[in-house]
């Protein structure tokens, strides 16, 4: 689903979903709490366009482990121009419910709802995972 929040749990990592418009020399990326308070930030190097991934290893600007827990994120692209890339960003989770709220349907994930409006893609997840 279109959205920037990510689950940091028992492994240390979160994986960060997002798209590119274009080819990115180098893409920056924020941390922000649940609450959004600012705790990290990372850089990698050149991407492709499309849909990419980024592995956030966790920890805060002085390499601490942070709780587990939902985070949010921003990523800023630049191409070999320094000229910014568009890029969106999106929220996965394992599907655990559905509930409605003033008339709308929101995915009830481990940790957050997302508005079923915003799903852009639903997956199978493998029996046992």
């Amino acid at each position: 689903a279109v959205g920037s929040n990510i689950d940091l749990d028992d492994s240390g990592t979160a994986t960060l979903n997002f798209d590119l418009q274009g080819e990115a020399d180098a893409a920056y990326f924020k941390i922000y709490d649940a609450a959004g308070a600012y705790v990290a930030d990372f850089e990698v190097g050149s991407l492709s366009a499309g849909e990419q991934q980024a592995t956030w290893d966790g920890t805060d600007q002085n390499g601490q482990p942070l709780p587990e827990g939902q985070y949010q994120f921003d990523v800023l692209a630049i191409d070999e121009q320094d000229v910014p890339v568009s890029a969106t960003t999106f929220s996965t989770g394992v599907v655990k419910g559905v509930s409605y709220q003033n008339g709308d349907a929101y995915l009830q994930t481990d940790s957050f709802l997302l508005p079923l409006s915003s799903v852009v893609r639903v997956d199978a997840v493998a029996e046992g995972a």
